[in-house]
């Protein structure tokens, strides 16, 4: 619905100086929309893509680390989304359980979980 009341606004894809109807308009004219709304399309999509790519440069698929109840230490950076040094650093801290198995070190999913949830306790408080 039109507005009787002009809004002064700059358009964000020309910043030109306009007089906008609604609160909501961003744009002065319909090709300035346009061109404005492929660019949010473009960097969505790239968003988008940059995450695929993380995840698909380590070759692990976060919904499946969800349904393993041990985890490597790769599928563990992965999950709790953290660089294998601060991994370390947590267990050598004493802040994550280890379960060694012969030469393995494997983490139980269940213990990260509740890492994590001690760690969203503690950023409330």
């Amino acid at each position: 619905m039109k507005s009787v009341i002009g809004f002064d606004r700059i358009c964000e894809w020309c910043g030109k100086k306009f007089v906008a109807h609604k609160s909501t308009t961003r744009y002065c004219c319909l090709p300035c929309n346009q061109k404005g709304y492929k660019r949010e399309q473009r960097e969505k999509k790239a968003r988008e893509n940059n995450e695929k790519v993380k995840f698909q440069s380590q070759g692990i698929d976060p919904e499946e680390l969800k349904k393993k109840t041990y985890l490597s230490i790769k599928e563990t950076c992965v999950y709790l989304g953290i660089s294998r040094s601060t991994l370390y650093r947590n267990v050598r801290l004493g802040l994550l359980p280890v379960i060694g198995l012969g030469g393995r070190t494997i983490f139980k999913r269940e213990d990260l979980d509740k890492f994590l949830d001690d760690l969203s306790t503690l950023d409330n408080n």
